[in-house]
């Protein structure tokens, strides 16, 4: 009998190792602060399904830090009589409105510009709301969840070219945005993040969108068909997208967010800062940010341009007295451009970096300091 229960208490620790549950506490809450770098040239590991997996993330940085607040319901704002804990307004006139129930957050409606006319502010709530997060979570636990979203436009708002497109007069029309989206817990282990080490569930999370068009004319909706519109099926159609959430125990929201490309690879990773950086870019800020970090450096540096006009524009290092030692043509199409360069090649000293447009304007300068490992 003793060597039964010696047994069980030798068994019972090898059992049990790497098995990791994560409370509700993840869910977060009105007045939560969420801060968080984003780093598009992530060069990491994406890791394996299973339990007691690794993740070695310290290596990731950023010197733009977004910080987003879960906001109280408003007044002031005209969706005030829908039934909601909290808003998020995540910049490009887009606020995000979400209601928990139970141990489940979901988000009911969403306030933006149009998918086809920017210029038109649309209110939209769902009709089956979107699962955002849930728990507790455990191995290998499921969910799946569907929901259903129309985003309406007047005839007067449709724009011409659209119209044009159109097999007959639309007096109203409405984007269909179905979405599946499957959970699964596939790994637990430890994950490395520059600033800590957290015991985390990793969860996969596959959503497969559907984007269709209908409009309203003589009385009843229609569904065209989306070659007319959209020949390229850059719009509407149906689009898989696959992206990796991290969760630890005491840590309301993730920890980290793996985006996959459609080929598997990693298009970037958003990481929870450290509380104690005050560099904060409010998330729906569009002011100028141009960082380069970390600053002083051993060489290696990320440069970050964020909310800069599409365009060209020439990245140049100088001494301190103003000749030009290095340059680099940047061609910026997007709201976060990120570039990683080694100026070891310098050796120590304090040098000034500047960013000009096309139109040889300068946008900024400012000092950089090398120093010797």
């Amino acid at each position: 009998m003793k060597r039964s229960v010696f047994v069980i208490i030798f068994i019972l620790p090898v059992l049990l190792k790497g098995q990791i549950t994560i409370d509700e506490g993840i869910l977060p809450k009105v007045n939560d602060v969420y801060n968080t770098f984003i780093d598009d040239m992530p060069e990491v590991n994406l890791g394996r399904q299973g339990t007691d997996q690794e993740w070695d993330f310290s290596t990731l940085n950023s010197g733009l830090i977004y910080q987003t607040t879960m906001l109280p319901p408003d007044p002031v704002l005209i969706f005030n009589a829908l039934d909601y804990d909290f808003f998020i307004h995540s910049g490009n006139k887009i606020y995000r409105l979400f209601k928990r129930q139970g141990d489940e957050l979901y988000e009911v409606a969403i306030q933006r510009p149009h998918p086809l006319n920017s210029d038109f502010i649309v209110f939209a709530k769902y009709e089956s709301p979107k699962l955002v997060a849930y728990g507790p979570l455990s191995y290998r636990s499921e969910k799946t969840d569907r929901s259903n979203i129309f985003f309406y436009m007047p005839g007067n708002q449709i724009p011409q070219l659209i119209q044009k497109k159109l097999p007959i007069t639309a007096d109203s029309l409405r984007l269909k945005v179905s979405e599946v989206r499957d959970f699964r817990v596939d790994a637990s282990g430890t994950l490395f993040l520059p600033y800590d080490r957290f015991d985390v569930l990793r969860q996969e999370i596959t959503s497969r969108t559907t984007t269709s068009l209908e409009i309203y004319s003589a009385g009843k909706w229609s569904k065209i068909n989306d070659y007319i519109l959209d020949p390229t099926g850059e719009l509407l159609g149906t689009v898989t997208q696959k992206s990796y959430v991290f969760y630890a125990n005491e840590e309301p929201l993730p920890l980290a967010s793996i985006l996959l490309n459609e080929n598997g690879s990693i298009k970037n990773i958003e990481v929870k800062a450290p509380g104690t950086i005050d560099n904060y870019v409010p998330a729906n800020t569009d002011e100028k940010r141009l960082i380069l970090s970390p600053n002083p450096t051993y060489g290696d540096v990320k440069l970050e341009l964020m909310n800069l006009e599409p365009g060209k524009y020439y990245f140049e290092v100088f001494n301190i007295i103003g000749k030009k030692l290095w340059g680099d043509e940047l061609d910026i199409n997007r709201k976060l451009s990120s570039t990683k360069y080694n100026f070891s090649f310098l050796g120590k000293g304090t040098y000034l970096w500047a960013i000009t447009d096309a139109q040889g304007v300068r946008i900024t300068t400012k000092r950089l300091v090398i120093v010797t490992p």
